[in-house]
């Protein structure tokens, strides 16, 4: 029920997600002993190990982004930041307040 809620996805879906991750071995899906109607899920070492890698990867293209972005003109791109906050803006604008999904912080 948390996850659907953090996640904004159907029980169903979200359900029918998390027993292919379960068969495919990157989850262990576990009755909570203290409330047996409660489900925990934790990530098998597959699924930590996947997720190691990932973050990985990720701190390699942060790095290569910023050796790209020192390249850049200061002006150039000051101007590439003022562009991107008017169309964060405008995006802003269209979404409505309240809406799942789009641009938010979680």
């Amino acid at each position: 029920k948390a996850l659907a809620t953090h996640t904004h996805l159907p029980k169903s879906t979200l359900s029918q997600s998390i027993e292919g991750l379960v068969q495919s071995g990157w989850v262990i899906r576990e009755t909570n002993p203290e409330n047996r109607r409660e489900v925990v899920l934790s990530l098998s070492d597959q699924g930590q190990q996947f997720v190691t890698e990932i973050q990985e990867q990720e701190k390699g293209m942060q790095r290569q982004l910023e050796q790209v972005l020192k390249t850049i003109d200061q002006e150039v791109f000051e101007q590439m930041l003022a562009t991107h906050a008017q169309i964060a803006e405008g995006i802003g604008r269209i979404l409505q307040p309240n809406m799942k999904g789009g641009c938010s912080d979680d």
